[in-house]
C-alpha cells in the first residue's frame, strides 16, 4: 500500500497547442517551483481535484479574462492571468 501525503502541493499546468499533437509549454512565471518562477505551473494548492483551465472564446470576453478555471478541489482558485498569445 502506498502512503499518500493529502497536504502535498498538486500543480496545474498549462501547455498550447495549435494542432493537438505538438505543445508549447510556456514560461508563465506565476509561482515558485524549488526557488524559480521560470515555468508553465498556473496553480498550485493541496487536494486540487478536477482542475479544468479552458479559453473564453466569448468576443465579448476582455482580454485580461481568456483563461478560466473550474476545479472540485476544497479552496477556490486565484483568478488566472496568463499572458500567453
Amino acid at each position: 500500500m502506498k502512503i499518500v501525503d493529502e497536504n502535498a502541493a498538486v500543480y496545474a499546468c498549462m501547455a498550447v497547442s495549435v494542432d493537438g499533437i505538438h505543445f508549447v509549454k510556456p514560461d508563465l512565471g506565476l509561482v515558485d517551483y524549488h526557488g524559480s518562477k521560470h515555468n508553465n505551473i498556473i496553480w498550485t494548492t493541496p487536494k486540487l481535484d478536477n482542475f479544468t483551465p479552458f479559453k473564453d472564446t466569448n468576443p465579448n470576453c476582455p482580454p485580461d479574462e481568456l483563461y478560466k478555471a473550474m476545479s472540485a478541489g476544497w479552496r477556490a482558485a486565484r483568478a488566472l492571468r496568463p499572458q500567453v498569445s
